[in-house]
């Protein structure tokens, strides 16, 4: 069945990509887009490539404003320990992990983490927003008809517009850099088709080990990386 609305969460790695991808699919099937994008800046980048039925959010404005906002604590958790049994996750495991510009503040008690001086928010804080945005993500649904949303989880905004997305059977994907020739895939699902692979590799016998000397590294950036390292010095720094 082909989708009618698409969200579109812009990664600025891939926003040479979108206009291209909504410009074809736009005249293929008639789809309209709303964008989530991070900053007023791409709201420019992104109206001329939109027609009037298209609609930019500003993730940054609904943040701020969903900041502003009181916090009543013992309102806030009981809100969240609702959502989580509607939505079957738990906060702290399958949202607040996700963020990692939150999740990695938790790493301040390590030994010499680079995040000793970032101290984490207040649970209470964390759950208001989370509440939030999972409210505001089912009113977008709702209000734009979203029937497909191209996203990944990776802050408490993006990950609470694909909890919502996969409580409604939204189907989600993202895209990804292959490392064959720089081509683009997509991913099935939030987490590349992790359903998809547990299925394949149940159907497969039990296999002797494979030898450590016969594992290779994969393909990927690693090479890139290591050729970098010997080429690092001051002088190059320095230039």
């Amino acid at each position: 069945m082909t989708p009618r609305t698409i969200l579109i969460f812009s990664r600025i790695d891939f926003a040479w990509l979108n206009p291209i991808l909504m410009a074809r699919l736009r005249a293929r099937y008639g789809i309209r887009f709303v964008i989530v994008v991070p900053s007023r800046k791409w709201v420019d980048f992104y109206e001329k490539h939109c027609q009037a039925a298209d609609r930019i959010i500003c993730s940054r404005d609904v943040e701020a404003e969903i900041a502003n906002r009181p916090c009543d604590e013992d309102l806030e958790f009981e809100q969240a320990r609702q959502n989580e049994h509607r939505y079957g996750v738990v906060y702290l495991r399958d949202i607040l992990q996700q963020a990692r510009d939150i999740s990695a503040r938790w790493l301040q008690y390590a030994p010499n983490s680079p995040f000793s001086r970032l101290d984490p928010p207040p649970l209470s804080e964390l759950c208001k927003r989370t509440n939030a945005y999972l409210a505001y993500f089912e009113n977008l649904f709702d209000s734009e008809n979203i029937d497909f949303v191209i996203e990944r989880p990776g802050d408490l905004f993006s990950t609470s517009c694909i909890v919502a997305a996969e409580h409604r059977q939204i189907p989600t994907t993202f895209w990804l850099p292959a490392r064959h020739k720089s081509f683009v895939m997509w991913s099935v699902g939030p987490y590349l088709g992790h359903d998809v692979i547990q299925a394949k590799y149940q159907e497969l016998p039990d296999q002797p080990p494979i030898p450590l000397d016969d594992i290779r590294p994969p393909d990927d950036s690693r090479p890139n990386f290591e050729k970098l390292q010997k080429l690092r010095s001051f002088s190059t720094l320095a230039r």
